[in-house]
């Protein structure tokens, strides 16, 4: 005979559920705690509500159940400690649920299991997160692996139950999955063994509006693990001068922040290693560094071995790698994160453009001498001559040689530039001269009567 198989709506598991009466049963049997990260409850109409966390009806710990997390909670019954956890990076969860009519799920069962895949229930974190959980591969986010109702009420969590408890969290055509922004778990579960289509918990959808109005099972803000993605480094222009011998920026790096349970970006740290991808003897280590609300910053990054930046200084012609930590606005931290691909300083410092003219306000027709105070280095930081030298007047005329002389013959603004080129580059210099207009002539002529 085939079974009538029953349909669950686990409706927005945020609603009211009683964990009423757990400690009657059992005081100190539970391996799971309140500190485990997964909120909530699943609702099913085959054995009604099952709490994810015994937090959900106790807001203040102290396992008398309260309405501080919901109001639809009971008020005043003992309760023990229980509850579900995703682990970060492995991705595989842990703990136990509680429903009064079947007692005891859990989401760590041991196998054999009914079918594929053969282990127990996994949430697969991107890459940027974990490269290597048992459920790496089923796609982004998504849920896959076993839970078991274990226990009817009454029995150990450890009890094996007697019947076909199996819990599926993804097949051919459904499945659950977490939402990246908002930690807010959704889709659809098989209750069953899938072989003899025994059902203890049937059907169950994993999202809706429930009697709280508000999502179902979630990981809140402040569990739920931060990221950076997209890391990589931009050249820049080194002819800028800052003061001193510095230029700025040299390198500046960026990064995308990934964090979901509506995480902004709240700080973070840079990492500067020479000889690991893995940032494990960082030659420039920065301080913690507030990006309130700010989703992808740039850190620019100065290349200068005789003026270093506050957190240190890097190396001409040498090869980096860079690392971040992120921290989100609900309190949770990154590991650090790598950008894999190096980047590479220049050999040395580009040309130092600069001049001086003289006089810098001159009538037509009269000589402006220019006197070139460029410098040029080499690998070794020393000064050297640079290569080349190109003048523009501002009128049309240019010049090569290292200190010209030039006049204007026309009044106005003209302004001069100076480009001094060695091996890496060509930089700029600027400076107006102001050609004013000729003095007017006169002539004494004696009056006539």
């Amino acid at each position: 005979m085939i079974k009538k198989i029953k349909y669950i709506s686990i409706l927005s598991i945020i609603g009211a559920v009683f964990v009423v009466g757990i400690a009657l049963f059992f005081s100190n049997k539970i391996t799971a705690s309140s500190g485990d990260n997964i909120r909530g409850w699943i609702w099913s109409e085959n054995v009604g509500w099952i709490g994810l966390n015994s937090v959900n009806c106790d807001s203040d710990g102290n396992h008398i159940t309260d309405t501080g997390n919901y109001p639809q909670c009971p008020t005043g019954t003992p309760i023990v400690d229980y509850g579900v956890s995703v682990l970060q990076p492995a991705g595989s969860f842990s703990g136990y649920g509680w429903s009064e009519n079947v007692g005891w799920v859990n989401f760590a069962p041991a196998g054999p299991y009914p079918s594929a895949p053969n282990y127990s229930a996994c949430l697969d974190w991107p890459v940027s997160i974990s490269a290597s959980e048992p459920c790496n591969g089923s796609g982004n986010y998504a849920v896959s692996g076993w839970a078991r109702v274990v226990s009817p009420v009454g029995q150990s969590a450890t009890a094996t139950g007697g019947w076909d408890g199996w819990i599926k969290l993804s097949g051919s055509n459904y499945g659950v999955s977490l939402n990246s922004l908002t930690g807010v778990f959704s889709g659809w579960a098989w209750g069953g063994d899938d072989s003899s289509e025994e059902a203890v918990l049937g059907w169950s959808k994993i999202n809706g509006a429930g009697p709280g109005g508000g999502y179902s099972s979630y990981i809140p803000p402040v569990s739920y693990p931060v990221t950076a993605t997209g890391l990589w480094a931009e050249q820049g222009n080194y002819c800028n001068p800052i003061g001193g011998s510095m230029y700025y920026p040299p390198w500046t790096l960026h990064w995308t922040f990934d964090g979901g349970g509506m995480n902004t970006q709240d700080k973070y740290q840079i990492a500067i290693d020479n000889n690991s991808a893995t940032c494990s003897s960082p030659e420039i280590t920065s301080d913690i560094v507030s990006s309130v609300g700010t989703p992808g910053p740039n850190y620019s990054l100065y290349v200068d071995p005789l003026n270093p930046s506050i957190h240190g200084s890097l190396s001409f012609n040498s090869n980096y790698y860079w690392c971040i930590k992120v921290w989100g606005s609900s309190g949770s931290v990154s590991e650090w994160i790598n950008s894999s691909n190096y980047f590479s300083t220049a050999s040395h410092r580009w040309p130092n453009a600069s001049f001086v003219a003289n006089p810098i306000s001159v009538l037509p027709d009269r000589d402006v001498v220019f006197t070139n105070n460029t410098t040029c280095w080499n690998t070794a930081g020393s000064p050297v001559a640079c290569s080349s030298y190109l003048w523009n007047f501002g009128d049309s005329a240019t010049s090569s040689v290292t200190n010209p002389i030039h006049s204007y013959s026309t009044k106005g603004v003209y302004v001069v530039q100076l480009n001094a080129t060695d091996g890496l580059g060509s930089c700029p210099a600027s400076s107006n001269i102001t050609v004013r207009p000729p003095l007017p002539s006169w002539e004494e002529v004696p009056p006539t009567f």
